[in-house]
């Protein structure tokens, strides 16, 4: 018998106890699990019943029903529905919580990219989802006032200054330095 027969018999089989349970194949796994447990009750209290084939009927489709449940929780249809269920449960709490707590939800390593408000690490300079620059407030004070055209008329103010200052300072000496120039 090949892999791909094998395979499709076990579907099969998953699917006649999906059916046998009352249950479609795209049913969550908490409605699998909630179905199960009140098929378990129901035959559990066949259990206590005075017929003796009562009892054995009970206990015979106990046993069924927990060997189709097991063969459902083993399947690959139902893995990746729980595994879904479980990602979904996790982002679900993950958001009430950050809802519930407001603006301060946020760990205290992560922050909003300013861009495209994704969460990313404190320490990361571009954002990994937009690559867009991430810039401290002290940066963006930097970058407005130390433009190349600020620089430069800073500088020239600052070099007037001085000049400025020694001619008030030693006027003499200034004096005697331009008549070098004159001759």
């Amino acid at each position: 018998m090949s892999n791909a027969s094998a395979d499709n018999d076990e579907l099969k089989d998953v699917e006649l106890c999906y059916t046998a349970l009352g249950l479609s194949i795209g049913d969550s796994p908490a409605k699998i699990e909630m179905t199960y447990k009140r098929l378990v009750e129901t035959y559990k209290a066949n259990l206590a019943s005075p017929d003796p084939a009562a009892r054995a009927d009970a206990q015979n489709s106990l046993k069924l029903i927990e060997d189709m449940y097991d063969k459902i929780k083993n399947s690959v249809t139902y893995q990746t529905m729980y595994k879904e269920q479980e990602r979904r449960n996790k982002t679900a709490a993950e958001k009430s919580r950050m809802q519930q707590s407001g603006a301060g939800a946020l760990d205290k390593s992560l922050t909003k990219c300013p861009t495209c408000r994704t969460v990313i690490n404190k320490g990361l300079k571009t954002c990994p989802r937009c690559k867009a620059r991430i810039v401290s407030p002290f940066e963006k004070l930097m970058e407005k006032i130390f433009t190349p055209t600020n620089v430069i008329v800073f500088g020239c103010i600052v070099v007037i200054g001085t000049l400025a200052f020694i001619g008030f300072t030693f006027p003499e000496q200034v004096k005697e330095i331009l008549g070098l120039f004159r001759k």
